[in-house]
């Protein structure tokens, strides 16, 4: 699902560089996972002792504007999920291969849980009940009349998952708490994993290298920002005022 409108300009910090999203999506799964044994990946024999107390790490302190950015981006993914949950919803009925309808039934079904998770995890005064207007009005609307066959569903599909896939891959690296970051993770994954099966019309397509490409990330606009809605409650307020 390609945006028709490019990102925004400039720097921020919900764009990262490609090289470096897949191992740091990894890295916060890993590290919010641990591990079962006190050995190192690799290492021969038991970890050495000492008497010397090891150096304490001083906890990273987090700012309101990183806590804000993490509001922004949990309404931003229930968004994408509540959109993606709709579209299977309503084009999966539409392919006619039963085991690819099937899928798209239970790949509606994990959107919707996706969604809620998301949700769950948005300030309560924060969270998010709508799809992403702005992929309905820029990414689905301009081809709905395409969308007529098996092939074009499934393409269509195809993209939506890499959409999620790159964008949550890029939260993980801007997430400031380790289980949002191991959560955006999770469901990067699964979007990827989703993608790969539906690529080429269904037959599925082996990923071409160990790092999931960015290019369908959403852009700027997309992102639903608590900004953006407290000036649209603020500008309804005032023109019911004036009448």
């Amino acid at each position: 699902m390609n945006p028709t409108s490019s990102p925004a300009s400039g720097t921020t910090r919900r764009q990262v560089l490609t090289t470096g999203a897949f191992g740091a999506a990894a890295a916060a799964f890993l590290a919010a996972c641990g591990t079962k044994t006190d050995k190192s990946a690799g290492q021969s024999g038991v970890d050495p002792t000492t008497t010397l107390t090891p150096p304490s790490i001083p906890p990273v302190e987090v700012s309101e504007a990183d806590l804000a950015a993490d509001t922004d981006m949990l309404r931003t993914a229930t968004s994408i999920e509540l959109l993606a949950a709709d579209l299977y919803d309503e084009y999966g009925p539409k392919i006619s291969d039963a085991e690819w309808k099937a899928n798209a039934e239970r790949f509606a079904k994990d959107h919707r849980g996706a969604a809620a998770d998301f949700r769950q995890e948005t300030p309560a005064e924060h969270r998010v009940d709508e799809p992403n207007q702005w992929l309905i009005d820029n990414s689905v609307t301009p081809i709905e009349d395409q969308l007529t066959n098996d092939r074009a569903i499934l393409g269509f599909f195809t993209g939506l998952e890499s959409t999620i896939a790159a964008t949550y891959i890029t939260a993980v690296s801007s997430f400031s708490q380790v289980e949002g970051r191991a959560q955006f993770a999770g469901y990067a994954e699964a979007a990827a994993r989703r993608n790969a099966l539906m690529g080429a019309d269904g037959k599925g397509v082996a990923p071409e290298g160990p790092l999931f490409p960015l290019q369908d990330l959403i852009p700027n606009e997309a992102y639903v920002t608590v900004i953006t809605a407290d000036a649209g409650v603020a500008a309804d307020s005032k023109g019911g005022s004036e009448n």
